[in-house]
């Protein structure tokens, strides 16, 4: 009698003869997966992490899309996010504590720095950050997408 679940390291699906059954699965298909930057991060289901970005001491929820190059380190990237090509998202400091969060539905603008302890607000479009921040830095502590105290 087949097992509702397949074992691990098999897959549903025909054998060598076609006949039906689990087949061993070939794990040198996913080394491209071992090769990427993954250290101590929660990374959930539905997110793309592209080629050459690194993902370092963070939260990434559903949804988001992390481009080519990019750096993501002790950050919390709400669901939705897209981290742009080249961008650098959070900064790990020996001295001082600080997690860049970057909120639901925003986008951080290409080959932009968003240094620690920095607060995107929600459904902030790539012109909304770049308008502020020409030279491509957002600084540490900055809030961005918050309306000023009185």
């Amino acid at each position: 009698m087949d097992h509702p679940h397949p074992q691990r390291g098999t897959a549903p699906g025909p054998d060598s003869k076609g006949r039906g059954g689990s087949r061993q699965l070939d794990h040198r298909r996913f080394d491209h997966l071992r090769r990427r930057a993954y250290h101590s991060q929660c990374i959930v289901a539905g997110v793309y992490v592209g080629p050459g970005a690194q993902v370092i001491e963070s939260v990434v929820l559903t949804d988001s899309y992390i481009e080519r190059d990019a750096v993501i380190e002790r950050a919390i990237i709400d669901k939705g996010v897209v981290v742009s090509q080249g961008a650098r998202v959070g900064q790990h400091l020996d001295d001082q504590l600080g997690i860049a969060c970057i909120g639901k539905n925003s986008t951080v603008p290409p080959n932009f720095t968003v240094e620690h302890s920095v607060l995107l607000g929600t459904d902030l479009l790539a012109d909304d950050v770049s308008d502020q921040y020409p030279n491509r830095i957002v600084p540490a502590g900055a809030r961005v997408g918050f309306k000023q105290p009185k």
